[in-house]
């Protein structure tokens, strides 16, 4: 919605969710899990007891964000380029769970097992280079296309609570406890946690001008997880 050379300032709030696509965010969450899953289990039990840890992260997680853009659009074009800020909260509830046979010339001799339940909680702020296309635009109503580059530096922290258990010809044993642990402590001891996700951003504006300097909007995104504000414009 902005006039002829006028510079764009935009402040929103919305929720964000992972759904319904597979985001960068949560094969970050996902590689978290894993490291920090097999880890404790690793203090349990021996390493080669156990196959391939299998995880869930939830698909109802969500969050909340606060946005700002900056926008400057190019001469005589439908055209313009963006800068944007998200301070971004997010939290992703998981499951995660391992289990193996082991066996002697075929005969079972203990069945081992684990599983974890738990909360990956992320906060950072995110910031995206983009670039808008106005596919329409009339006197009071726009609506335009974006495209851009986000990345996303952040920290949080993983809770688990943990059960593990081994059946054997022996006898039974089992654990429970759990983890609580920064994700800067988790970089410190596994340096393939990245500090930073990088993703590609899509999404669709709609603009409606309540005076000529002021207006309000809804965006649609969709980058590290699935993004939807509202918020308020100011051309200057």
């Amino acid at each position: 919605m902005a006039r002829a050379g006028a510079v764009e300032i935009r402040v929103g709030y919305g929720g964000w969710t992972l759904s319904p696509f597979h985001s960068s965010v949560e094969t970050r969450c996902e590689e978290i899990i894993q490291s920090e899953f097999f880890e404790l289990l690793n203090s349990i039990l021996p390493e080669s007891f156990l196959s391939p840890i299998r995880t869930q992260v939830g698909f109802s997680s969500s969050g909340t964000f606060l946005s700002a853009e900056f926008w400057v659009p190019l001469p005589r074009s439908r055209f313009a380029v963006g800068l944007r800020g998200d301070l971004i909260d997010f939290r992703a509830p998981f499951t995660a769970s391992a289990k193996e046979t082991l066996d002697i010339f075929g005969f079972p001799i203990a069945d081992l097992s684990g599983s974890a339940r738990g909360t990956v909680a992320l906060k950072g702020l995110g910031l995206s280079l983009l670039g808008r296309w106005t596919a329409v635009a009339s006197r009071r109503v726009d609506l335009s296309l974006r495209v851009g580059l986000s990345a996303f530096p952040f920290q949080g922290r993983v809770t688990m609570d943990l059960e593990a258990s081994a059946s054997t010809i022996l006898g039974d044993l089992s654990y429970s406890g759990r983890l609580d642990r920064t994700i800067a402590e988790i970089r410190e001891g596994n340096d393939e946690v990245p500090s930073l996700i990088i993703a590609p951003m899509l999404g669709l504006d709609g603009g409606v001008r309540i005076t000529p300097r002021t207006g309000v909007f809804m965006n649609l995104t969709v980058s590290q997880g699935t993004f939807f504000s509202i918020g308020f414009i100011l051309l200057l």
